[in-house]
């Protein structure tokens, strides 16, 4: 029914040749934040890149959960991002806003 070659996809596209498919809602939000929220895509990288950087070593993770616990934190370690989903994406920039200052002192 959605086939690339003889669905509704290929009518679309014969319309339109650069016309983009999708085949979740999920990938559908991806995508739109990638093209049209270019700022928002930076700044989720930038974020990305400072929780895979703690989190891609094992004494990263633990200097700054120990300081966590020194600073009495609410939290004690960090989300890891993913590509994808939505969701993820709001809840690692929420929990990176509530460790701020401790991954200031970090870095």
């Amino acid at each position: 029914m959605t086939g690339q070659r003889s669905g509704l996809v290929a009518c679309f596209c014969e319309i339109n040749p650069k016309i983009s498919w999708k085949h979740c809602m999920i990938h559908k939000n991806s995508f739109v934040a990638k093209k049209n929220a270019p700022d928002l895509h930076e700044t989720l990288n930038i974020c990305a890149n400072v929780v895979n950087f703690i989190k891609s070593c094992a004494l990263n993770f633990l200097v700054l959960r120990k300081m966590c616990e020194e600073m009495e934190s609410t939290h004690a370690q960090l989300l890891l991002h993913t590509e994808v989903p939505w969701l993820s994406r709001r809840r690692v920039l929420s929990r990176l806003f509530e460790f701020k200052d401790e991954v200031k002192c970090f870095l």
